[in-house]
């Protein structure tokens, strides 16, 4: 198997794709409707755990294989042709990008993926792509670009200017380093950043399980980012998922206590739309949280 077939790679134009997804995509496109970028992304092979097994024992895992995915972004719309193996025609998924309510970037090793959730006729849908982390900037350059089309929607002028540094010091090495320098644009600015260390619980008095990987909350003018570990039951913890909910999109926050937990519950909304994201602290997170919910009414 050629590496182009192992990896991501960008497609130069729409006439380069294979006939049956050229046609199927071009169908879709609107009079005058140009891509501005365009991704073949090859099937991976994905583990699933089953929740009943994930419960006995999260190492007793089966495979499945992803479809090929060919991405297509417009000014406006993400086009998603999916095709799974055997399939004689792909499955075409149009996603404006005027109704996404959050856009995630995660890699954990050679382990990546790229997600997204919109409103759809009052309900939110999800979508995720897996690929290989080689090729991750061809998938880093997507997401940017749709946040910055997110942003000229709005009316508010592109970000720019210097990193931000000073609003991660004393974060650990990872979070102070990766959010200024590649999580957030030049010139975007944080207004408020809430970091909290993993939390762990015992069962049966020996086994130490992960509850929520280390999180890193940042308010900017224009998202709420959140910046997390992969979630693992060991120590070591590798890549970085990072989420976007655009400024715009969030309705509320609200902070839910339980015993020993602290809860911050964000609200985000198009129209009839609504999803919650929901993350967990330890109670000493209160004061920071405040701030932040606090900011983001502001």
């Amino acid at each position: 198997m050629s590496s182009l077939e192992r990896f991501a790679y960008p497609v130069p134009g729409i006439e380069d794709l294979a006939r049956p997804v050229r046609a199927a995509l071009e169908a879709q496109l609107q009079p005058g409707e140009t891509a501005r970028q365009i991704i073949f992304a090859p099937g991976q092979d994905q583990p699933v755990t089953s929740r009943r097994l994930r419960d006995r024992l999260s190492a007793w895992l089966s495979w499945q294989r992803t479809p090929e995915w060919v991405l297509l972004l417009t000014d406006e719309r993400l086009l998603v042709a999916a095709s799974p193996e055997g399939a004689s025609s792909p499955q075409i998924t149009m996603i404006p990008l005027a109704d996404l309510l959050w856009l995630e970037l995660g890699t954990i090793l050679l382990h990546s993926w790229v997600a997204w959730s919109w409103a759809s006729a009052g309900r939110s849908q999800e979508q995720r792509i897996y690929f290989n982390t080689v090729r991750d900037d061809l998938f880093w350059e997507l997401v940017n670009t749709m946040r910055r089309a997110i942003i000229g929607q709005s009316g508010r002028p592109q970000p720019q200017g210097d990193r931000d540094f000073a609003a991660f010091a004393g974060l650990p090495f990872k979070f102070r380093n990766l959010i200024p320098l590649r999580v957030l644009f030049p010139g975007e600015q944080a207004q408020a950043v809430v970091y909290q260390p993993a939390l762990w619980r015992r069962r049966l008095g020996v086994f130490r399980q992960q509850r929520a990987p280390t999180t890193v909350v940042a308010l900017t003018r224009d998202h709420l980012v959140v910046a997390q570990d992969d979630l693992s039951n060991v120590r070591a913890a590798y890549g970085l998922i990072a989420r976007y909910c655009p400024r715009d999109r969030v309705r509320g926050a609200t902070l839910e206590r339980a015993p020993g937990d602290l809860w911050l519950n964000v609200t985000l909304g198009l129209g009839e739309t609504e999803q919650t994201l929901r993350l967990l602290f330890e109670p000493r997170a209160e004061s920071a949280l405040q701030d932040l919910v606090a900011a983001m009414r502001a």
